[in-house]
């Protein structure tokens, strides 16, 4: 995928974006997967995100970069918009990094992870106790990338069904 990179490229594709839950939390952390004690806690990035029921977002970095760099753990810059339910147009900076172990290797697009500055979340009342959230693409270019990326949210869905230790979920489109 050769892209000047000076352009930003745009993928229309159905995402996942997931918030990365404390695996190993305690019981008596604050913060649990499926039950959050607080209203402080309950105001995480991805809760706010799923409250204001965004659908798409658009990604802004210097796509060639992050796609040559998909091997290694290098962080890109990169700004996040989406539009609130009252219309507010929202810009965030963020910071990407490509993600996982298999689909690095065979994947024409890695799995990223967006990084949220811990400041920023706090001036917004929000927890900055989880600012990463994975962003899950198409893994290879052609027609099945979005009915692949529909099987993995079902899978995603399914399990939250069947365990309290699973990920939030929330699918929407994606401009990267």
């Amino acid at each position: 995928m050769k892209i000047n990179s000076i352009q930003y490229f745009f993928i229309y594709s159905l995402t996942i974006l997931c918030l990365l839950p404390c695996l190993n939390a305690k019981e008596n952390d604050s913060i649990k997967i499926g039950s959050l004690n607080d209203e402080a806690a309950a105001r995480t990035i991805f809760k706010t995100l799923q409250a204001e029921k965004i659908q798409t977002i658009t990604i802004r970095t210097a796509i060639n970069k992050l796609v040559a760099d998909k091997k290694t753990d290098n962080i890109h810059s990169a700004t996040l918009t989406y539009t609130t339910l009252d219309g507010t147009l929202i810009n965030k900076s963020i910071e990407l990094r490509p993600r996982g172990k298999s689909r690095r290797n065979y994947c024409d697009f890695p799995p990223l992870q967006i990084r949220f500055s811990k400041k920023e979340l706090k001036q917004r009342g929000i927890s900055s106790n989880h600012k990463r959230m994975k962003l899950v693409t198409h893994c290879l270019d052609g027609y099945a990338a979005n009915p692949n990326v529909l099987k993995e949210y079902l899978v995603y869905e399914i399990y939250k069904e069947l365990t309290p230790k699973s990920l939030n979920t929330q699918l929407l489109k994606n401009k990267i």
